[in-house]
């Protein structure tokens, strides 16, 4: 039980990044096309925001407090 698991976890994970990756570039280049330049960039720095606050909110796995959630813990 559990038995290969991280490698299945690892193929989706790169699988996936190449997929949004090869995404990305075709959904920059039309907003930059459409909009310029700085829309890209309001785009990107709207996204890490978005990363960084779900990384917030991801419970701890070494969280000494049940309940506390992330770098609140």
């Amino acid at each position: 039980e559990g038995q290969g698991l991280d490698a299945t976890f690892m193929g989706l994970m790169w699988g996936s990044n190449a997929f949004f990756g090869a995404g990305a570039a075709i959904a920059v280049g039309w907003l930059v096309g459409a909009y310029g330049w700085p829309a890209a960039f309001y785009c990107a720095s709207a996204l890490f925001l978005l990363g960084t606050l779900a990384a917030m909110l991801m419970p701890s796995s070494r969280s000494r407090r049940p309940g506390r959630v992330g770098a609140v813990a």
